[in-house]
């Protein structure tokens, strides 16, 4: 244990995992002797349960450390042997947390899946702490810098004291202020923008422990790590689903839902949990540009070619009723639709309640009531947002407006293009022709302009509010497309032109500033949205896939899978995966390269390149 040193004294514990929501289950336990060695005595439970051997404090030579924390895979338990032989050192702790990080709790390993377990065990050896030989060569050099940098930066805190304010204690406040060292480790690999790679990566530098002169950290200089990844295609059987993607929704079962714009055959597609898979399960629809929650467990579907607008609801998406007919909220919009944002002021458990642009004014539709009705006249509407009091935001379809309309305003008035209703008289000048809209938790609104290469910050405004204002304001975008807000109030926005990702984050001292990185899947982002479990997903119209970045943004809520066990997971190696996707694949490990036509890509090459400021 320790790397190079033994530790003495360390409580280990040996575990099975638990079913999703189940707490793990300690099997034995036991303390190191003075050489760092241990022996558990046991009786393996069987099944699909993860087996791994955590180990709390102990002496790696500078004194008791109660901050000790390590931990390592010994497999699924089903092929794990009684004689099995186990090292616990930095390196099995780092590849444990980049291969269950998303399955890790405060009750312990929760759902975790058998190729989470091929996942670690490509990384590292158990046996021997040391790494995989068949990882260690050029094509997966990042990944071996990259964990040969964690791996130092924990054995700064492991062969210390632990005394407050060292190197434990830095750990923990740099890796987003975590209440002990092991959830940090969980955080690199889960929640990159809160920890501050900077400073980890001086502590890697000062006193290194793992060898690094086949695999220089230089890449890495910046402290800013890699990204793993997934590029989603549609398969062979069904070529039609995921061309020109847009709109992005996820359900309560964890499933993700994509809308396909073809003008005269539209799709959605889910990708489930578990299960990856594409069916087309709308072709009736044409030209789906929206798609948003609904508040209640499922969302609204829009397509701005027809002026369909319908509520997939919960209850629909989980009997499979998915086929919506035109106007299913009682009537026809008056086409095209340019906007849609669902009302939480006005949803209740019994009801959705969404504003939608269309010609010559925003329109309520409301699930079970009739449509068209109240209404807004605004001329030229664009995209629209909602605050939690019910404020609705519309931008202007031609000028770098967007009008306030407060909550409780009377609907009613003269007619635009065939909408009667008041018209706005407040408005903001915004960076261009706002192109796409969101609200933060603290009721900011976000506009992004495409024409203008700009993304501004409406403050917050109150019940009956006379005035908006501009608070901030971004350029230097390139074509910004895309955009969306994550848990922490994390801003992320795709740009079309370079299919680079920009990033303004809520905290880190990063605020008024963007971080900017590039994956090589990322072609044309058409939307963006965060999955409860913190994963990015953006849509690409540039080569018709969906790209999910794993845990880099902050967690949206929460979700729950259809089936124990099966959940989406966040693989951390340079692998591929396979079969090809469908309805029925289920990804498994694979050493061949990812199929054309659909799979489960996967590498390390996507990757923060600096940090961009705006004025």
């Amino acid at each position: 244990m320790g790397g190079q040193s033994p530790v003495a004294g360390s409580t280990v514990v040996l575990w099975a995992s638990g079913q999703v929501g189940g707490a793990a289950t300690p099997i034995a336990s036991t303390t190191t002797d003075a050489s760092g060695k241990f022996t558990l005595g046991y009786t393996n439970p069987g099944g699909n349960a993860l087996l791994y051997v955590t180990a709390y404090q102990g002496n790696a030579g500078a004194g008791a450390n109660s901050e000790l924390q390590m931990a390592t895979a010994l497999g699924v338990a089903s092929g794990v042997t009684a004689s099995a032989s186990v090292t616990v050192n930095e390196l099995t702790t780092v590849a444990f947390a980049d291969a269950f990080g998303t399955s890790y709790t405060s009750s312990g390993v929760e759902g975790a899946t058998s190729q989470q377990a091929s996942i670690a065990a490509e990384l590292v050896d158990a046996s021997s702490g040391s790494f995989n030989p068949a990882l260690l060569t050029a094509a997966n050099a990042a990944t071996v810098e990259t964990l040969t940098l964690k791996a130092d930066v924990l054995a700064s805190c492991v062969q210390s004291s632990g005394a407050s304010g060292g190197n434990c204690s830095t750990i923990m406040s740099d890796s987003g202020g975590t209440a002990d060292v092991f959830l940090g480790v969980v955080n690199w690999a889960t929640n990159f923008t809160a920890v501050n790679w900077k400073a980890l990566y001086a502590l890697a530098q000062a006193t290194p422990v793992f060898d690094q002169s086949s695999y220089p950290i230089s890449a890495l200089a910046s402290g800013l790590p890699q990204i793993p990844y997934v590029n989603i295609t549609a398969p062979s059987s069904s070529p039609n689903v995921l061309q020109s993607p847009q709109g992005i929704v996820f359900d309560q079962q964890c499933n993700a839902w994509v809308g396909s714009s073809l003008n005269t055959n539209g799709y959605l597609s889910k990708i489930s949990v578990g299960s990856p898979g594409l069916p087309a399960t709308a072709t009736t629809a044409a030209d789906a540009n929206f798609l948003v929650p609904d508040g209640n467990g499922g969302f609204f579907y829009a397509s701005a070619a027809n002026g369909s607008v319908a509520d997939f609801s919960a209850n629909s998406i989980a009997t499979g009723n998915l086929i919506a007919p035109s106007g299913q909220l009682g009537g026809t919009f008056t086409a095209p639709l340019t906007g849609m944002a669902t009302d939480p002021s006005l949803t209740t458990s019994s009801a959705s309640v969404a504003w939608v642009a269309e010609k010559g004014g925003v329109c309520q539709g409301t699930t079970g009531y009739a449509v068209n009705q109240p209404c807004y006249a605004v001329s030229n509407a664009g995209p629209v947002a909602v605050d939690a009091s019910g404020n609705l935001f519309v931008g202007s379809a031609t000028s770098a407006v967007v009008w306030l309309i407060p909550k409780g305003t009377a609907p009613g008035g003269p007619s635009v293009g065939g909408i009667t209703g008041n018209q706005p008289t407040i408005s903001c000048s915004v960076g261009g022709v706002p192109s796409q809209m969101a609200v933060d938790s603290s009721g900011n609104v976000w506009v992004l302009s495409e024409s203008g290469n700009t993304l501004s910050e409406i403050g917050a405004v109150g019940a009956g509010a006379s005035s908006c204002s501009v608070i901030k304001g971004w350029k230097g975008f390139q074509s910004p497309d895309a955009l969306a807000i994550d848990g922490g109030g994390n801003i992320w926005v795709a740009n079309s032109a370079s299919g680079g990702i920009d990033e303004i984050p809520a905290s880190n001292n990063y605020y008024g500033s963007a971080l900017m990185f590039t994956n090589a899947t990322i072609s044309a982002p058409s939307s963006l949205a965060v999955d409860p479990l913190g994963d990015l997903w953006v849509a690409n119209n540039g080569n018709n896939s969906v790209t999910v970045l794993f845990g880099v943004a902050a967690p949206t809520g929460s979700c729950t899978p259809s089936s124990q066990g099966q959940v989406w997971k966040a693989p951390t190696s340079d692998a591929n995966w396979n079969p090809p996707i469908s309805s029925s694949a289920s990804a498994t490990a694979s050493s061949s390269s990812n199929a054309s036509g659909g799979g489960w890509g996967l590498d390390w090459s996507g990757m923060y390149t600096g940090i961009n400021f705006f004025d």
